[in-house]
């Protein structure tokens, strides 16, 4: 009695799209005879045996459901055959969605004997879309040389593109260079406020803040960036890099003919509020990304409120915790944290000491950053930059 290594048989593989089921596997006579030529049986001598036992369930990625090397090969055990060997498999979808559960039923035929067994695949799709005609990083001789942001394209493998989403900034023109500390003032203090991580079990505490240097450059269009790492007040292994993008940054007559207002929990803006900077977040391309403890865990970043009433708002008596000067604002956020999907809100509140930035002294020695990102069906994102 024999077991056929079928991995062994089969010279090519070939990765199925996910609409293919129903692949068929079969194995040569001739590799059969092989197989059998050290049997000193006949087909007389004893009865035929065919068994037939089915891989264990396997996760694997989107797309990947199709191939039989990533899902396993069954187990077939035969004796007293003269006939080929023919194995295929026919799927069903259990269950549709971002997770798909398909039931994977083996067949196994010879002579006139058949075996069946069914195998359970799940799928998860964690991949964003591929994204296309990203263009190369351009040198040009003059600022009016330099292109428009380029339409790019995407694909994904396992569902609908859904968004393509776009964010420019001109990062060789900077006008600020600022130094951001947390804000203290009344209740707890914290540079980023996430409670959702603390009722989720994450962390210990809400607070989060600054380790090291963390900044603000404020930049000529409009645009600006926060960089820096936060750190949990109640546990220093959890920390996040962040990297926040601002855009179409405002005067307040600009902000308030637009229908919007400001925060001022305690009280204390006055007519300050007529000299502060306003953002609005740039929604996904600000994001937290999991250090030490949290590494592999990311957070993309939602201005909040999300018809922009209220901005993030920058100068003196601004972060809503102190007369310092400073920023604040407010984010929804989802992504992963460990393995596991979450969603939240949260605060920005910082103190700021900024500085004129040294500008360059030719008008054309500039520098200008195109971001793109694509998100799928399942909330994946890839992103690209020129």
């Amino acid at each position: 009695m024999k077991q056929l290594d079928f991995a062994y048989f089969m010279k090519s593989r070939r990765s199925p799209s996910r609409s293919t089921y129903g692949r068929m596997l079969s194995i040569c006579a001739l590799l059969l005879i092989g197989v059998f030529q050290s049997s000193s049986l006949s087909a007389q001598d004893c009865d035929p045996l065919l068994e037939l036992v089915c891989p264990e369930a396997v996760t694997v990625e989107c797309g990947e459901e199709g191939d039989v090397f990533v899902t396993g090969l069954p187990e077939v055990t035969v004796d007293c055959v003269v006939g080929e060997v023919t194995l295929y498999y026919t799927d069903e979808l259990v269950e549709g969605g971002c997770e798909q559960t398909i039931a994977r039923t083996w067949v196994a035929e010879v002579d006139d004997l058949v075996q069946l067994c069914t195998q359970l695949i799940y799928t998860e799709d964690t991949t964003g879309p591929a994204l296309l005609d990203v263009p190369a990083d351009l040198v040009v001789d003059c600022v009016e040389d330099v292109p428009e942001m380029a339409e790019i394209s995407g694909v994904d493998l396992c569902g609908e593109l859904v968004n393509i989403g776009t964010y420019p900034s001109e990062t060789g023109n900077a006008t600020d260079s600022c130094t951001l500390s947390t804000a203290v003032g009344p209740g707890d203090d914290w540079a980023i406020w996430l409670p959702i991580l603390v009722a989720d079990g994450i962390a210990p505490s809400v607070a989060w803040n600054f380790v090291g240097d963390a900044s603000m450059i404020m930049y000529a269009d409009g645009t600006a960036e926060i960089s820096g790492v936060i750190e949990n007040s109640g546990d220093e292994s959890l920390k996040f890099a962040v990297d926040f993008k601002f855009q179409n940054g405002m005067n307040w007559d600009e902000w308030s003919d637009a229908g919007r207002n400001y925060k001022d929990d305690l009280g204390i803006a006055d007519g300050f509020y007529q000299d502060w900077k306003y953002y609005e977040m740039a929604n996904v391309f600000s994001q937290l990304t999991g250090l030490d403890a949290l590494a592999g865990s990311k957070l993309y970043m939602y201005h909040m409120p999300a018809d922009y009433y209220f901005g993030f708002q920058c100068g003196e008596r601004a972060n809503n915790k102190n007369a310092n000067f400073g920023i604040s604002g407010w984010f929804t956020y989802t992504g992963t944290v460990n393995g596991m999907s979450v969603e939240g809100n949260g605060d920005l509140n910082a103190d700021k000491e900024c500085v004129p930035y040294n500008l360059q002294d030719c008008p054309n020695d500039d520098e200008f950053t195109y971001f793109w990102y694509g998100e799928d069906e399942c909330g994946n994102f890839s992103f690209a930059t020129q």
